[in-house]
C-alpha cells in the first residue's frame, strides 16, 4: 500500500475505515488485498476528496461495505469537493457549525443539547 502522499492524520483516519471496513465482515478481519485494492482505487480521486469520503462514512455509515464509500467519493468529486476551503462558501450565514467550534465550546453546546433534550423527556444514547 502506498500511502506516501497522505499526512500522519489523513493515516489515522485511513487506518480507522480499515477498522470500520473489517466490521462489515462475519470474520472482523480485512485482507491485505481488499485495502490495496482500496488504496489503488482512491488513487483517481484528490487526497481531499478520499480523506472527506471516509470520514463521512466512518461517521455516518460504519456498516455500509466499501463500495459505498467510492459512491460517496464520485459524488464528492462531481460536487467539486475540493477541501475545507470550496465548503465554506456553502455554510448557512449567522449559523455556527460543530466543525466551527473549538473544543471548549463544542463541549458546552453538546451538554446544552442534553439539558433540552431532558427537558422534553427524550432519552439520548
Amino acid at each position: 500500500m502506498n500511502l506516501d502522499r497522505y499526512d500522519d492524520r489523513q493515516k489515522a483516519v485511513i487506518k480507522k475505515y480499515f477498522e470500520v471496513l473489517a466490521d462489515t465482515r462475519l470474520t472482523g478481519k480485512l485482507s491485505e488485498g481488499i485495502k490495496k485494492r482500496e488504496v489503488k482505487y482512491w488513487e483517481r480521486f484528490s487526497a481531499s476528496v478520499v480523506i472527506h469520503a471516509l470520514e463521512i462514512h466512518i461517521q455516518k455509515y460504519r456498516y455500509a461495505r466499501e463500495s459505498y464509500t467510492r459512491g460517496i467519493m464520485r459524488n464528492l468529486e462531481a460536487q467539486g469537493y475540493q477541501g475545507q476551503v470550496n465548503q465554506t462558501r456553502s455554510k448557512r450565514k449567522d449559523f455556527e457549525t460543530t466543525q466551527d467550534m473549538s473544543a471548549s465550546r463544542r463541549k458546552e453546546y453538546e451538554e446544552e443539547m442534553k439539558l433540552f433534550y431532558r427537558k422534553k423527556g427524550v432519552k439520548l444514547k
